[in-house]
């Protein structure tokens, strides 16, 4: 090395969180890299270790404790990054004495140990990037570093979506997060119809100047890095360090990524767990005299199941199993996880021995308030004609459901979050959630309509449309107008109330035909009942696990002269996401069963709606394959199923 450079080398300890300033004990650098793009930069590091230090006497050098490598030249040009050490080889020649040699890793290593997932649809690629970051940031493990710059658009240069949109299939499987930085910047290079811009760009990992727990990820057009860089400094002296195959290495682990059949899985998980208990019950080995057991297994004996209390060797004087010292008896409800085994949480729910689980689907339903009990708008299911769009010239028309009707003059978001009714249908009764749509009734002043927008000072939102009279969407970041009324006919079902609304000279009208409410079905009832019979040794955890919704109707044919009679003929049943929908019938939030209504959740207020590819987000909202029974959501969803049974009868009598 020339002799106007100057090299610092610190060691940083993981677990005290300590640094140590050993560049006294520096001797040589064969290497250190400053790479891009899929690579990891590497570095090797020869140390004086006389007397045993590094190795038996402090500091001592230990698996994954950092290096810091400092390289200043006569230009002052600045060379510092941090790696981990992976290997640690001691050497010993009669003429040099003790050395160390370190093999060190860059801490981007660690992106290539932590997979991501998630579809991504006409999104930009810096959004894309962003969320990647994002991912191993929630997923990351309290000694991994921190990664910075993704979410920087001073450090993260790629395009936004303003700009370029693509598809990004990163939802069939997982991948290392440093593989996804590759496929987002190696796909802007190709053309605009195979989704890049023909502009390449490369991507670096700079170290934090002073921590040694951050790293900064740059992504930058080819040819224009945000720093200067040193690609590689050669061997700097031919030094005999006496290197082996031996070597301290750092402590690895095997990641298991296993996945089961794809037809035996279900979410939510609780009915997969149950009928693996249930299967495992038919190949429950019976009780052998002669064999050995082990504390804590189970086997048969005649109708009954006993556990082993202690380890019981085999004899053939032994007696069968009692209850007693030797063995445990074993009841069908502690087979069943000491009977809190759940089978149908989104339809079981008992809080303080009271069962919510018909609750939650009322809730999801319309007017789950029952606001109009003799009259068509009480509490009731949708069924598919809520969404219609014909457009057949001449007679047009177009329907489609909301969450709430916002009845006041001069509305605003704040007036649902305020109003005592209105706010049951958000997250905690302040949060909107991505797709939370609105039916603005009343037209309201410049600056009720400027209060909608993502500025706070437009009357119309980002793609120039009035909020005026408007149906609104919250997109997860900002509200936008999603439907206007037309001169053709439009209606718009309100979910809070059961009501149908239509567009006409210049406002909104409440229909009252009884005809055309044909989408709205007000039901009689809705209850728990039994569900899956278990016997004499039922779990009583599971006692009316079932929903029964009733109708009940009579004999007339004419709707009209019915008073809405013939829209209760049949069975119809919501299942809306997030699950519940509403906070009115029970006392948990909305998403409290699919939606991240968890606290600590990662994803606040999601997942809103119910992905088919299920790899992106667990039922309460959290992401990454370490989350414990929250991760064991996840896997491809091929079908929605349900028990269900159908009964209808007469009414005998008045």
């Amino acid at each position: 090395m020339p002799n106007n450079w100057s090299v610092e080398i610190k060691h940083y300890n993981v677990t005290t969180t300590t640094e140590t300033d050993i560049t006294d004990n520096f001797i040589s650098l064969p290497m250190a890299t400053d790479t891009g793009t899929g690579e990891v930069n590497t570095a090797r590091v020869i140390l004086s270790a006389q007397k045993g230090k590094f190795i038996t006497s402090a500091p001592l050098l230990n698996q994954y404790d950092r290096i810091r490598i400092k390289i200043t030249d006569q230009d002052n040009a600045v060379y510092n990054k941090v790696f981990d050490i992976t290997k640690i080889i001691p050497s010993w020649t009669k003429a040099e004495g003790v050395r160390v040699t370190l093999m060190l890793l860059g801490i981007e290593h660690w992106l290539q140990k932590i997979n991501h997932v998630k579809p991504f649809f006409y999104e930009g690629a810096f959004e894309v990037m962003e969320d990647i970051g994002n991912s191993y940031g929630v997923s990351k493990g309290s000694l991994q570093p921190t990664l910075t710059g993704h979410d920087d658009s001073t450090k993260n240069k790629l395009p936004t979506s303003a700009f370029q949109k693509n598809n990004y299939d990163f939802a069939v499987s997982e991948s290392p997060c440093m593989d996804r930085i590759d496929t987002v910047v190696d796909k802007l290079g190709g053309s605009v119809d195979s989704g890049g811009i023909l502009d390449f760009y490369e991507s670096k990992f700079n170290s934090h100047a002073t921590s040694y727990t951050t790293m900064e990820l740059n992504v930058f057009s080819s040819g224009s890095p945000t720093a200067s860089s040193i690609p590689e400094i050669s061997e700097s002296s031919s030094v005999n360090v006496g290197e082996s195959d031996g070597g301290i290495d750092a402590v690895t682990g095997t990641v298991l990524s296993a996945w089961g059949a794809v037809d035996q899985g279900s979410l939510p998980i609780n009915i997969s767990q149950f009928n693996s208990k249930s299967r495992r019950l038919d190949f429950m080995p019976f009780w052998n005299k002669n064999e050995d057991y082990k504390q804590n297994s189970i086997v048969r004996s005649g109708s009954l199941m006993y556990k082993a209390q202690v380890n019981i060797a085999g004899s053939s004087s032994n007696a069968a199993p009692t209850v007693g010292v030797l063995w445990q008896l074993v009841t069908i409800s502690d087979w069943y996880v000491n009977g809190t085994l759940v089978y149908s949480p989104w339809t079981n729910e008992k809080i303080s021995n009271t069962q919510y689980g018909a609750e939650y689907w009322k809730d999801s339903g319309t007017c789950p308030l029952n606001t109009g009990a003799t009259s068509l708008n009480r509490h009731g299911f949708f069924d598919s004609n809520v969404v219609i769009n014909d457009d057949v010239s001449g007679e047009e028309f177009f329907r489609i459901p909301v969450d709430i009707i916002l009845e006041t003059a001069n509305p605003t978001p704040s007036h649902i979050i305020s109003d005592t009714e209105l706010k049951k249908y958000l997250y905690n009764n302040t949060n909107f959630y991505r797709g939370f749509r609105v039916l603005l009734k009343e037209a309201g002043n410049t600056a009720s309509q400027e209060s909608w927008s993502s500025s706070g000072t437009s009357t119309t939102d980002k793609n120039g449309k009035t909020f005026q009279l408007a149906i609104v969407q919250y997109t997860g970041t900002e509200w936008v107008v999603k439907y206007v009324g037309a001169a053709s006919k439009v209606q718009v079902a309100a979910k809070n109330k059961g009501t149908l609304w239509e567009y006409a000279s210049g406002g909104w009208t409440q229909v009252t035909s009884t005809i055309e409410m044909d989408c709205i079905h007000p039901y009689t009832s809705i209850d728990n009942s039994a569900g899956i019979p278990l016997g004499s040794n039922a779990i009583t955890v599971n006692n009316e696990s079932a929903v029964t919704v009733t109708y009940e109707f009579g004999t007339s044919l004419n709707p009209a002269a019915a008073a809405g009679d013939a829209h209760r003929r049949g069975a119809w049943l919501n299942l809306s996401f997030p699950f519940p929908t509403a906070k009115i019938s029970h006392p948990k939030t909305v998403g409290a069963l699919f939606g991240g209504a968890v606290s600590g959740a990662d994803a606040v207020c999601e997942p809103a709606t119910l992905d088919a590819q299920n790899m992106h987000l667990s039922h309460d909202g959290f992401r990454g394959f370490n989350n414990g029974q929250s991760s064991e959501d996840f896997g491809q969803i091929s079908s929605l199923d349900f028990w269900m049974k159908i009964k209808m009868s007469g009414k005998v009598g008045t």
